[in-house]
C-alpha cells in the first residue's frame, strides 16, 4: 500500500504469532483486492478508502477481517485501532491486534 507522499506503508499488526505469519498478514492486508491472477479475491478492497471517515473506517475493518477470516484461519482478530491525520492529508492507519490459535 502505498501513502499519499510516495512512501510505502506496512500494515501495523501487533500479537503473539510466528513471523511467517506475521509477513503473510501484511502481504494480505496491502494487496488490493482483485490484483492477483488466480486469486481475485485476496487483499482487501481499497476503494472503500474513498468514503467519508466514519464509514471508511468501518467498511475497511469489515474489508481486513473478512480477509483475515478467509486467508488466515489460525489468527482471529482481537482489536483494531484507527489514527488518522488532518483531513488534508488524508491518512489513514489502522493497527490489528491478533490472536494466533495454530
Amino acid at each position: 500500500m502505498e501513502r499519499l507522499d510516495g512512501e510505502e506503508m506496512e500494515p501495523l499488526i501487533e500479537g503473539e504469532a510466528p513471523q511467517e505469519v506475521i509477513e503473510r498478514l501484511k502481504t494480505l492486508l496491502s494487496t488490493p483486492k482483485g490484483t492477483v491472477c488466480y486469486d481475485r479475491k485476496f487483499g482487501v478492497d481499497l476503494s472503500v478508502l474513498d468514503l467519508p471517515l466514519p464509514i471508511a473506517q468501518v467498511k475497511y475493518l469489515a474489508e481486513c477481517v473478512e480477509a483475515i477470516r478467509r486467508y488466515e484461519p489460525e489468527v482471529s482478530v482481537k482489536d483494531t485501532i484507527f489514527a488518522h491525520d488532518d483531513a488534508l492529508n488524508g491518512q489513514l492507519m489502522m493497527k490489528v491486534v491478533i490472536a494466533y490459535h495454530g
